[in-house]
């Protein structure tokens, strides 16, 4: 069966937060491993908590990007409810993740990042199939 559009209803993504977890964790660790002075260390740590919290709350919130409560079309057209726009032909595509760039009302938008956990399977499979073979319409 073909469908023609998708429901975008993001949620948090556990794998990505345990990814960037990680990730400060190791730069952590190698901060206070190196052999850098204490103050650079601890300005370092600083710089980092701050850049976490920064991409915790501000950056990393996909409840709050546009894309949210969206509908994406076979033909990579994205109605919401700001108006509007089209996916970009660089979105990246993986089976557990995918990166959508956009444009929405002639503004570019920040890129979303879908774990496989952050949607619905079969809305993350109709999404992966949209992306990578777009629809052809009589427009296109």
């Amino acid at each position: 069966m073909f469908v023609h559009s998708v429901y975008l209803n993001v949620s948090d993504s556990k794998k990505m937060m345990i990814l960037l977890v990680i990730l400060y964790l190791l730069v952590i660790s190698s901060i206070l491993v190196s052999s850098v002075p204490f103050f650079i260390q601890l300005s370092l740590l600083i710089f980092l908590l701050l850049h976490s919290f920064y991409i915790f709350y501000f950056l990393y919130s996909p409840k709050k990007h546009p894309l949210n409560k969206a509908y994406i079309f076979s033909d990579l057209k994205i109605k919401t409810a700001a108006g509007w726009g089209e996916v970009l032909p660089h979105s990246f595509v993986h089976p557990y993740c995918i990166i959508i760039h956009s444009h929405i009302n002639q503004q570019r938008q920040k890129p979303l990042i879908l774990f496989n956990d952050s949607v619905t399977a079969e809305a993350h499979r109709h999404l992966r199939i949209f992306i990578r073979h777009p629809h052809k319409t009589k427009e296109n």
